[in-house]
């Protein structure tokens, strides 16, 4: 007689194996997923390796996610999730700026964009930082960098959702004043233009674009 040779296999052999381990990832990658939508609607539409390390989950198996096309690198270190689910993405560049450089402050011809006190339309981004700041070196977006002094960056820091991100960027009043302070590099046109559109407005407040003049008494020194 023959001996019998019994198979350690499950029932179904290994194709049962197999589709069990495929359910097994597709559910592993579905849950990664959800955690990055949150990850990304807390961080303005994008995030960054370090914040995909604090949530705990695998580099590995976030690249196996990049690779696949789930996730897309927007910047050096910055992503984005490829499906624009509810609150998960943001303006590209503003995204980049949040994660790279979250200290930052919209400024000059951008503020005043977005304050539409001017119909310039800003041909790369002005960003004020603290004089001594660090600057990681971004390829994109285009940035104009102003280094400021800490009073001076200081003054006037508002908060506003632009373009689905929530970013730093000066009040009008002390956007006016930097113009000003700036005009020989800007143009005197562009501040006056922006100061004659913002005293047309019903809530203008002229005293405090006086006070924040007086509290830039130090010149902004471009990057």
């Amino acid at each position: 007689m023959h001996a019998v040779q019994r198979s350690n296999s499950p029932p179904g052999g290994t194709s049962s194996v197999s589709s069990v381990r495929t359910k097994q990832r597709i559910g592993l990658s579905i849950g990664i997923k959800e955690q990055l939508i949150k990850i990304a609607r807390q961080n303005s539409g994008a995030f960054t390796l370090q914040n995909v390390r604090n949530a705990d989950i695998s580099i590995r198996t976030f690249y196996r996610m990049r690779d696949a096309g789930e996730v897309i690198c927007i910047s050096r270190g910055v992503y984005q999730l490829a499906d624009n689910y509810e609150g998960s993405q943001g303006s590209p560049e503003y995204a980049i700026i949040k994660a790279r450089i979250p200290q930052s402050v919209l400024c000059l011809v951008s503020a005043l964009y977005h304050h539409e006190l001017t119909v310039e339309i800003p041909r790369c981004v002005h960003i004020a930082i603290k004089r001594n700041s660090p600057i990681p070196r971004i390829n994109y977006p285009k940035l104009r960098i102003y280094r400021m002094s800490e009073k001076s960056y200081n003054s006037g820091i508002d908060q506003q959702l632009i373009d689905g991100v929530s970013l730093n960027i000066y009040s009008p009043e002390k956007t006016i004043a930097d113009c000003f302070k700036y005009r020989n590099q800007l143009g005197t046109y562009l501040a006056v233009e922006a100061l004659k559109k913002y005293l047309s407005r019903k809530n203008a407040k002229p005293s405090t674009v006086l006070k924040m003049a007086e509290e830039i008494n130090r010149r902004i020194l471009p990057e």
